[in-house]
């Protein structure tokens, strides 16, 4: 019987290890969790990957939308609970920032 190794950490890339799957079995990623592994120090750095992964996804014929889920999350900030933005990112999306990042590139 063959081993599946993608389901081992240590055989995985960071990026499948951050993978989430949700309710009916869609793949998604956290931007805020991508921030760590790609080496950035701040979200806001990274934002400007993102405005350039969404363009990259639109010229490609893709539907932000469904690559692209704007998540709004409370977060405390100096002792103030504010919204911050997050998004989930679909392959396409997360393939997108991936290629399309400053810092360094994966896969």
């Amino acid at each position: 019987m063959e081993q599946d190794t993608n389901n081992t950490p240590e055989l995985q890339s960071p990026f499948e290890q951050l993978r989430e799957v949700d309710a009916d079995g869609k793949e998604w990623w956290n931007s805020r969790k991508m921030v760590r592994v790609m080496g950035y120090g701040k979200y806001w750095n990274f934002e400007r990957v993102i405005a350039k992964a969404q363009t990259w996804t639109t010229q490609k014929g893709n539907h932000l939308g469904e690559h692209f889920v704007v998540i709004t999350e409370m977060a405390e900030l100096f002792g103030v609970t504010v919204p911050a933005i997050n998004y989930h990112l679909d392959r396409i999306g997360q393939s997108g920032a991936n290629h399309l990042s400053d810092t360094i590139q994966i896969i």
